[in-house]
């Protein structure tokens, strides 16, 4: 992908709007299960609007991202 967006938590719906521009020019989606999330409005917020190209899990998270980046260099 061109760019890759990842929300842990948080409030509100500001993270839809961004999740929305950022899939728009062919970047990755992706947020903290809502079980692991602190604070979890923002989260299923994103999963309500079908913005969310994957959910994950703690335990997978740095094993997902980091070749995200490594593609990159």
């Amino acid at each position: 992908p061109a760019a890759a967006g990842l929300i842990l938590c948080g409030l509100g719906r500001d993270g839809v709007e961004g999740f929305q521009a950022l899939r728009a020019r062919g970047g990755l989606t992706g947020l903290l299960a809502l079980t692991h999330a602190a604070v979890g409005n923002l989260n299923r917020a994103c999963l309500e609007a079908e913005v969310v190209d994957e959910v994950l899990e703690p335990d997978g998270l740095v094993e997902r991202i980091t070749p995200l980046g490594r593609a990159r260099a």
